[in-house]
């Protein structure tokens, strides 16, 4: 009961707090910003909700650089099932896979890529360590400005 007590009061609160308690990666707002200014087209897949969602990328002032946000209610499987990636490409129109690159810092993140068929790119961040980003992903970056460049520059 106690562990259901906390779930119920966790989502009574997260809309008054969410904005305080959530931190981009740093770096990722310039990381953003480069890629968009590259000509690179991106897209959020996240396991919060899509309202939530905007909401914070809209307070952090990036939520215009993307063309397509999926959040956990846009599908039946999250992930690390490939749904959530493959249903952002399909609203993008995006056909070549192998063209597509997704950044994340969890293992859940990399393994949604591959299972959709694009590249996994793994950023170290407080939810995982790099050894442990290094067991899931073949290509982990301390941080995401230095994933970005490295994509951009074709060092990944």
């Amino acid at each position: 009961a106690d562990a259901q007590e906390y779930v119920v009061e966790y989502k009574k609160n997260y809309p008054q707090v969410h904005t305080l308690k959530t931190e981009l990666l740093p770096g990722a707002k310039e990381a953003i910003e480069l890629a968009h200014t590259s000509g690179a087209r991106l897209g959020v897949v996240t396991t919060k909700t899509g309202k939530f969602a905007i909401e914070l990328l809209e307070y952090f002032g990036v939520m215009h650089y993307f063309e397509v946000l999926v959040g956990s209610e846009d599908v039946k499987k999250h992930k690390p099932d490939a749904e959530p990636v493959v249903r952002a490409l399909e609203v993008m129109g995006v056909t070549k896979r192998n063209s597509v690159y997704m950044i994340g810092d969890t293992c859940m993140d990399v393994q949604a890529a591959l299972n959709a068929g694009v590249k996994g790119v793994a950023v170290e961040f407080k939810y995982s360590s790099l050894d442990e980003l290094k067991v899931c992903s073949k290509v982990v970056k301390c941080c995401i400005f230095e994933a970005v460049k490295d994509i951009l520059a074709n060092k990944i």
